[in-house]
C-alpha cells in the first residue's frame, strides 16, 4: 500500500506541475531539443567534411592520372618521332605508326604521307566528367543537407 501512495504522490506532483509547464519539465524538452540540434549539426558537419574529403581525394587521383597519362603520350610521342628519324623508309614506321596507341583509337589518316600514317584522336576525357559529376553529387548532397536542416529548425519551431 506505500507504494501505491507513493505512485500516486509523484503522479499528481507531475500532474500539478505539468498542466502549469514546470521549470523541471521545460527544461528537460529543453534539453531534449538542444540534444537533438546538436546531434544533426554534427552529423551535417560531419557529412560535409566526408563529402569534401572524398572529392579532394578523387581530384587527386584525377591529376595524378592526368599526370600520368600526358607523360605516356609525351614517351609515345618521342619513341615515334625517334623511330621516325633513325628510319629513312617510311613503310616500316607506317607500320607502327598506323597502329593505335593502347587505349586510344585513331582517327583520320595523314594526307601527307600519302594515307600511312595514322593521326591518333585525343582521347576522351572521362576523368573530367566523373569529377564534373562527383562535384555536382557533392553541392546536390550540401543542399539537401540544408534543406534537411531548415526542415528540422521548422519542426522544432513548430513544436515548441
Amino acid at each position: 500500500m506505500a507504494r501505491s501512495q507513493k505512485r500516486l504522490q509523484v503522479t499528481a506532483a507531475y500532474s500539478d506541475n505539468g498542466a502549469g509547464g514546470s521549470g523541471a519539465s521545460k527544461s528537460v524538452l529543453e534539453a531534449f531539443y538542444l540534444g537533438r540540434a546538436f546531434a544533426e549539426a554534427v552529423s551535417d558537419r560531419l557529412g560535409a567534411a566526408l563529402g569534401d574529403l572524398v572529392s579532394e581525394i578523387s581530384k587527386h587521383d584525377a591529376e595524378r592520372r592526368q599526370a600520368l597519362r600526358e607523360f605516356m603520350e609525351e614517351v609515345q610521342a618521342r619513341a615515334q618521332a625517334d623511330m621516325v628519324k633513325s628510319s629513312g623508309d617510311s613503310t616500316s614506321s607506317s607500320s607502327y605508326a598506323s597502329l593505335p596507341a593502347k587505349g586510344y583509337p585513331p582517327s583520320k589518316s595523314s594526307s601527307a604521307n600519302g594515307g600511312r600514317q595514322a593521326v591518333m584522336a585525343p582521347p576522351p576525357d572521362l576523368q573530367e566528367s566523373v569529377d564534373e559529376l562527383r562535384a555536382e553529387v557533392a553541392s546536390t548532397r550540401a543542399a539537401v543537407q540544408q534543406f534537411r536542416a531548415a526542415r528540422s529548425q521548422q519542426q522544432s519551431n513548430q513544436a515548441l
